[in-house]
């Protein structure tokens, strides 16, 4: 784990408005704009975007995004998973540390 890896691994599991943002009903992408963690990430010199996400409408109610961050030659991947209902919107209830892996799979047709 490298040193950014920590500093966001504090941010995003450790600390208290964390816990009060996952049991909010925003999406990250609007919480990323400049409001939430936006502005403390533009203070520590880390960089960010979204890589890859999967949910919402006529997806079930499985809802994940995956966002890098990078500070110099230093790169994080955090994957933060929930779920989404029409009615409510999403909730993400963990976040974690990723990196992408390659596989190959089989399929029969």
């Amino acid at each position: 784990m490298n040193t950014l890896s920590k500093e966001l691994t504090d941010l995003f599991v450790d600390d208290e408005k964390n816990s009060e943002m996952m049991n909010d009903d925003c999406y990250y992408r609007s919480y990323y704009s400049m409001a939430g963690y936006g502005k403390e990430l533009t203070n520590m010199v880390v960089a960010f975007k979204e890589m890859d996400s999967y949910g919402g409408e006529d997806c079930g109610s499985e809802y994940w995004c995956v966002w890098e961050f990078t500070r110099g030659d230093e790169v994080a991947r955090f994957k933060f998973e929930g779920w989404y209902a029409s009615y409510d919107g999403a909730t993400f209830e963990q976040v974690f540390e990723v990196n992408p892996v390659q596989k190959t799979i089989t399929v029969w047709e």
